[in-house]
């Protein structure tokens, strides 16, 4: 399973090492001014010397500072990931009940829980066929119930996301991104579906057609389900926060 990690920072932040370094090298050329002239030995081994000195300075100071930066932040991650996870089992929980009344009958999730993966989703298991054709069975209201439902969850997650990206890693950022570019297409094909004035217009005015754009617009709305639902679980999997 995926751990979730939070930006990590270079190992030495330019500007403290600006800082810290000029100092030093001031300091260090006027030592050699003050014992001009010198022995190239007696250069050398100073130079190594004061050089060795600034790295070695500069790398505990970052170090000190990175572990109390580290420190004040780590129970906030947590929180944060916890937020994030947190996201998806309302989803799940929504999607499920929308596949269960269109007649999609679920396995029990505990038997896809392993030692590595404390949680398990009977959801992830749900094939397209069905996603599929608990679309084809649901009324408009529980259709456009779930479109209000799929909206909401949207907007949460792009609140968080707004709320916390600078504490995100690239790579948490690009799976939030990437439901995010699931999630809408889900939504306008559920909205299409169910719009009379819309299908017919891709229809080109003719009635004739209109079965087949809306079946057609099924088929896109089940295959951005299934993969909205696998990527939530993905999130759900990367911001899970783990006992140590």
């Amino acid at each position: 399973m995926a751990h979730h990690h939070f930006k990590v920072k270079p190992m030495i932040d330019r500007k403290l090492l600006l800082r810290l370094v000029f100092p030093l090298v001031i300091i260090a050329l006027i030592g050699i001014v003050l014992i001009w002239p010198p022995h190239l030995d007696d250069l050398i081994n100073n130079l190594i010397v004061e050089i060795a000195g600034i790295l070695i300075t500069v790398l505990f100071v970052d170090w000190i500072i990175k572990t109390r930066e580290h420190e004040k932040w780590e129970q906030v991650d947590v929180l944060i990931r916890a937020d994030f996870a947190a996201w998806s089992p309302k989803f799940i929980a929504e999607t499920t009940m929308f596949l269960s009344n269109g007649g999609v009958t679920l396995p029990e999730s505990a038997k896809f829980k392993s030692p590595d993966k404390p949680w398990g989703f009977a959801l992830e298991y749900v094939s397209f066929e069905d996603i599929h054709s608990a679309l084809f069975d649901t009324d408009i209201d529980d259709r456009e119930s779930f479109v209000t439902s799929l909206q909401q969850k949207l907007e949460d997650l792009l609140r968080l996301y707004a709320r916390y990206s600078n504490r995100l890693s690239a790579e948490d950022i690009k799976a939030i991104l990437e439901l995010e570019g699931i999630l809408r297409p889900l939504i306008n094909e559920m909205s299409l579906i169910d719009d009379e004035t819309v299908l017919l217009n891709l229809a080109e005015g003719d009635p004739a057609r209109v079965d087949s754009v809306w079946t057609k617009h099924i088929e896109n709305a089940a295959n951005r389900l299934k993969e909205a639902i696998t990527q939530s679980i993905q999130i759900f999997g990367e911001f899970f926060p783990l006992p140590k």
